[in-house]
């Protein structure tokens, strides 16, 4: 959602001037509790009560000699107590009691924050890569989540890509003088020996390039930051020569 509040000293000052004599037409038709506009109210104060939004704005419009550091940091924090003092009122207004009106003048399309739901069900989507070799053992991956179309992102239900692979014998065989991270054999994402967690759906894996000739072989999934439990089913093995 695009921000409620200007951005400009000038600008949120207007913003304040219009939304305060709104919010006090508007209390009861709205819900909002008198101690939430007392509060609010104290917050915004008088150009005569010092460590107030007005006072300090008062004092930042003089600006022949009264734009200190110290005047700069009270308004600054006053502004912020007030943005703050303000979703606390907006968030507690109901949606269904929100006019076009409401919209238009506290600059907010909606009432009520959607509230995060827990996901509980495991990811169904299966991982599509598209792979590209590039040069210096790089790999170009973009992931989708349907055949029939490459739009490469990640799913709704998901937060993040998990990739597990390895570095296995292709053309170029495993040998005494070979690194030990390359493996002869690799049939299972359990048989891997790397993992990277990317929040992309387009990135790139770096292989040393010392292992060209050598195969890069990987399998990936759809998966969540913080519910790895229900990470998605593991594609199917992808194959590639590294350059």
């Amino acid at each position: 959602m695009r921000s409620v509040y200007p951005t400009t000293i000038l600008g949120f000052f207007l913003y304040l001037v219009a939304v305060m004599a709104y919010l006090t037409a508007n209390a009861t038709r709205l819900g909002i509790a008198s101690a939430k506009l007392t509060a609010l109210a104290a917050i915004y104060g008088d150009v005569d009560i010092p460590d107030t939004y007005l006072y300090f704005k008062t004092l930042w419009d003089d600006a022949t000699g009264s734009r200190t550091r110290l005047v700069k940091a009270g308004l600054r924090q006053k502004s912020k107590e007030m943005r703050k003092a303000l979703s606390e009122i907006y968030n507690d207004i109901p949606a269904s009691k929100w006019t076009s009106s409401d919209r238009e003048t506290l600059n907010r399309k909606t009432g009520l924050v959607k509230p995060k739901e827990t996901p509980t069900a495991p990811i169904v989507e299966v991982c599509i890569p598209d792979t590209v070799s590039l040069t210096n053992g790089q790999f170009s991956i973009s992931t989708r989540s349907r055949f029939d179309k490459k739009h490469y992102a990640i799913p709704e239900t998901a937060d993040m890509v998990e990739i597990m692979y390895a570095v296995i014998e292709g053309k170029r065989k495993v040998d005494e003088t070979t690194d030990k991270k390359v493996l002869k054999v690799c049939d299972s994402w359990a048989d891997t020996n790397n993992k990277e967690l990317l929040t992309t759906a387009k990135f790139l894996v770096n292989v040393d390039p010392k292992f060209a000739g050598f195969d890069f072989k990987f399998w990936i999934r759809w998966t969540l930051a913080s519910h790895r439990n229900l990470a998605g089913p593991w594609s199917g093995p992808h194959t590639h020569t590294i350059g």
